[in-house]
């Protein structure tokens, strides 16, 4: 295990009182006090009261509004969230004032002394720790998924009995405040364009992403990281001529453990593996070339982590993917319904073509896609989305991320339907329950039905900062009884 420094001394000033900030504030409030603690967000909505109440009976006083600057005073560190961006006016002046800054993730695993798997990556992330899960689980360890994920809490608020190793997910939101973050297997999925209203450009999210491998200082002691890009192999060998124990993964002659073929038949793809020169077939449920990857990538950290193959190779065979990725909607429809992630240009291709793969040997069959894309992203990501989706649907509905008619802004971000509309035509629905509806009614048998960019997440802003309750999963779900009456 890589040795782990202490926290920052306080006092504490935690920034952003969601899931994050909130795990962060318990954590410090048993470490150092809770006196020894303050928490701060700029909303002062439902949420953000509910927050400071169930903090509050835990001894925690916090501030909703205002800039929280003048909380800065007598503070000793910074913890923040990762959705608050080094820019705003808190963490710049905590930046003047010389403060420490940390993100809840470098928090949680200072704090914490289990052996720590940290996957990052555009896109794959939540699926390679999935999957990397369950093969530790079918080895008889304790493992426990945490960080930037759904379905695991915060690192800094995973309990100390759920698990004897963590697997967390890891975004770049939270590297870029983790001065000193290491785990002590760090795995680099790919790169490709994504948060760029955040980052700026390609090269400094990669710049931001490398920090969970390797430091001025310090690498990693062991790196898993997919070779299929140029960033990936660059960064194998940076961390390689550290002195890291590298691992590289995929179809380039470069990855140790090389996909050599792969097959979708039966409901399972058949992937023809070289792994560390032994050859191989490992099968996996999960259909596509980016989930072949995926299973490649879990082999290789299970190999890493010296789990027996034939127990790898069983986990994997029977794994499902995390919810809302690629997840079925079945209710008794003579078509398929899909709801996955897809959120960026990259992850939308792969899953549609995914999409292909399960349409293979139905003749006439339709691929139907409802796709969407946040207002907060550069309209050059949002128009490469909806290029995307165009050239791989062969029936296209762009809808907003937002759910409500009666929301006068609610219209789609600019970018996302002149992408689209240079590959092919398409209808746009800003409402996103009638952008269903209307897919699923022209769902023909044998069709595939692809909702696309909000997976298992839920709920939706309006204009007026209301958050009300929507899942793709649930509502395709509703259309879907109401058409088979």
């Amino acid at each position: 295990m890589m040795e782990r420094p202490a926290p920052p001394a306080g006092p504490y000033l935690v920034a952003g009182l969601a899931r994050s900030g909130q795990a962060a504030a318990r954590a410090l409030a048993a470490h150092a006090g809770p006196g020894a603690v303050v928490g701060w967000d700029e909303r002062d909505s439902e949420r953000t009261r509910r927050a400071v109440r169930d903090l509050a009976a835990a001894g925690v006083r916090c501030e909703l509004g205002n800039d929280g600057t003048a909380l800065l005073d007598g503070a000793g560190c910074v913890v923040k969230s990762p959705g608050i961006a080094p820019t705003v006016p808190l963490l710049a002046r905590a930046a003047r004032l010389g403060l420490p800054v940390v993100d809840e993730l470098e928090l949680g695993w200072r704090l914490d002394r289990r052996p720590t798997v940290a996957v990052t990556g555009t896109n794959g992330k939540s699926t390679v720790a999935e999957l990397v899960r369950a093969v530790l689980d079918r080895a008889g360890r304790r493992p426990a998924v945490a960080g930037n994920t759904t379905f695991g809490p915060p690192l800094s608020g995973l309990p100390a009995q759920a698990a004897d190793l963590v697997v967390a997910e890891v975004s770049s939101y939270q590297l870029e405040a983790c001065p000193a973050f290491l785990p002590d297997v760090a795995v680099v999925t790919n790169l490709s364009v994504d948060h760029l209203e955040r980052h700026g450009d390609l090269r400094a999210y990669g710049e931001v992403k490398r920090r969970i491998a390797l430091r001025e200082d310090a690498v990693a002691p062991a790196v898993v990281i997919g070779a299929d890009g140029a960033y990936g192999r660059s960064l194998a060998r940076d961390c390689e001529a550290r002195g890291a124990a590298v691992t590289a993964y995929g179809r380039h002659r470069a990855a140790g453990h090389r996909l050599e073929g792969r097959r979708w038949a039966h409901g399972r793809a058949e992937l023809d593996v070289r792994a560390a020169g032994e050859r191989l077939e490992l099968v996996t449920r999960l259909p596509g070339e980016h989930n072949a990857r995926n299973a490649l990538g879990a082999l290789a950290i299970a190999d890493v982590l010296e789990v027996p193959r034939e127990v790898t190779l069983d986990a994997l065979a029977a794994a499902s993917a995390p919810p809302g990725r690629l997840e079925v909607v079945d209710e008794g429809q003579p078509f398929d319904v899909l709801v996955d992630y897809a959120h960026n240009p990259e992850g939308i291709r792969a899953s549609l073509r995914a999409g292909r793969d399960l349409l293979g040997g139905r003749p006439g069959s339709s691929l139907r896609v409802v796709a969407c894309a946040l207002s907060v992203l550069v309209t050059r990501q949002r128009r490469e989305m909806g290029r995307a989706a165009a050239e791989e649907a062969d029936d296209l509905v762009l809808t907003s991320d937002r759910v409500l008619p009666d929301d006068p802004v609610n219209e789609l971000p600019p970018g996302l339907e002149s992408g689209a509309r240079e590959a092919r035509r398409c209808e746009v629905v800003p409402d996103r329950a009638e952008a269903l509806t209307r897919v699923l009614c022209r769902a023909r048998p044998g069709d595939l039905v692809m909702v696309l960019g909000r997976g298992d997440r839920h709920g939706a802003l309006d204009a007026r900062g209301r958050k009300r309750h929507f899942d793709d999963r649930e509502e395709t779900r509703r259309i879907l009884r109401d058409l088979t009456r």
